[in-house]
């Protein structure tokens, strides 16, 4: 049997063994085809052989492959906690949600503001499907306003860093009480 051609359909299908060749009686020859999926589901294809069989000069073969990936989603692009009385905290979340088919880790936390602090110790596991809500401190430690950016740091082919703003003030709350002493 010659083969002659083959030709290749479907999202992230490839091959390297475009050639022609040969198959003697009894014989079986492999045609390689690559799966390298650009994100997850399922996804289709299918190759069209060309031979001299007076038969079926045309073969086709159905091909399905799965792509593995995690994919990270979050409830917000920024956290504001507003005003924060200087010396004293607040605490806010994000969800950090995984829309993809294998287990989402986020490997880091990073800010440049130390007032800011993520609840970050170890790599967060999120499997398909699952939310995980991070939680940040803010502390103010001036009368001012503040601004930085979070980074998670992810498995997700497409998405490795996601960034969240965050921002605050901090404030001098006036006391009443504390006028009354004067």
């Amino acid at each position: 049997l010659h083969v002659s051609d083959f030709i290749l359909e479907g999202l992230f299908y490839s091959s390297d063994d475009y050639y022609e060749f040969v198959v003697a009686s009894g014989d079986v020859e492999m045609i390689e085809v690559i799966f390298t999926p650009g994100t997850y589901g399922q996804f289709d294809g299918m190759i069209d052989i060309l031979c001299d069989d007076p038969v079926n000069p045309e073969m086709m073969v159905d091909l399905t492959a799965i792509g593995l990936a995690s994919d990270i989603t979050v409830d917000v692009e920024s956290i504001d906690f507003g005003d924060v009385e200087y010396t004293h905290d607040m605490t806010m979340g994000v969800t950090i949600g995984n829309v993809g088919n294998i287990d989402l880790v986020v490997s880091d936390v990073l800010n440049g503001n130390v007032c800011f602090a993520p609840h970050f110790t170890d790599p967060i596991v999120v499997a398909p499907g699952e939310n995980f809500l991070h939680n940040v401190t803010f502390t103010p430690v001036e009368y001012r306003e503040y601004n930085d950016v979070m980074t998670l740091v992810s498995n997700d082919p497409d998405e490795i860093e996601t960034t969240i703003g965050l921002s605050g003030r901090g404030v001098w709350i006036y006391s009443s009480m504390f006028a009354q002493r004067k």
